[in-house]
């Protein structure tokens, strides 16, 4: 699996985001909220947005692009087929990197979406 994120990979049309947020199932977490469907495809799409009143505009594109980050370099872990939509939540605190992706881990195994299960 290639470690990329090609534009294929990424959830653009409003049919597709909205069933996600339609009919997915829900998991949340402090910073992160995680709707989930199953796809048609043999790979995951994600949509990555942000909550109201996360901040200025350089501090909502820094967390988008950390959270990209982290996505593109957990993907291999997911289990294939499934449309992700995940809204970053503002905390006090910054957004960094490895408090994120260790949240986005811990997300991924309660909705039961990682290849390998730690319980």
């Amino acid at each position: 699996m290639k470690k990329s994120l090609s534009k294929g990979e990424i959830l653009r049309l409003k049919k597709d985001i909205d069933r996600v947020f339609r009919s997915g199932k829900k998991a949340f977490s402090p910073s992160l909220r995680l709707r989930y469907v199953k796809n048609q495809e043999s790979y995951n799409r994600i949509f990555v947005t942000l909550a109201r009143k996360f901040g200025s505009a350089p501090r909502r594109n820094r967390a988008r692009r950390i959270f990209k980050e982290i996505y593109r370099l957990q993907k291999a872990r997911l289990l294939p087929g499934w449309d992700l939509a995940v809204i970053i939540q503002p905390l006090p605190e910054s957004f960094d990197f490895s408090s994120q992706s260790r949240e986005w881990e811990r997300l991924l195994r309660r909705a039961g979406l990682t290849k390998i299960r730690e319980d």
